[in-house]
């Protein structure tokens, strides 16, 4: 073998390691981000739920509140 040969094996090697690297970064990259994309779905339907909740709890004080009044009144 010649001495470009070698070299260009010894290129050709660093090339294929760095691009092993960069293909396990962007994988990482991709588990990270799905992991963080499922958070946020369930974080939105928490708070979707929360929200509805509040709602509920809300016209269910302001319905006592006017049978209160209602009971008051007939009294």
């Amino acid at each position: 073998m010649e001495i470009n040969d070698i070299i260009n094996d010894i290129w050709y090697f660093k090339l294929a390691r760095k691009y092993e690297q960069t293909l396990q970064h962007y994988r990482e990259y991709k588990i990270i981000r799905n992991k963080l994309d499922k958070y946020f779905q369930k974080q939105h339907q928490k708070a979707k739920i929360f929200i509805c909740q509040q709602s509920i709890n809300k016209l269910s004080i302001k319905r006592k509140l006017l049978n209160f009044l209602l009971f008051v009144n007939e009294g």
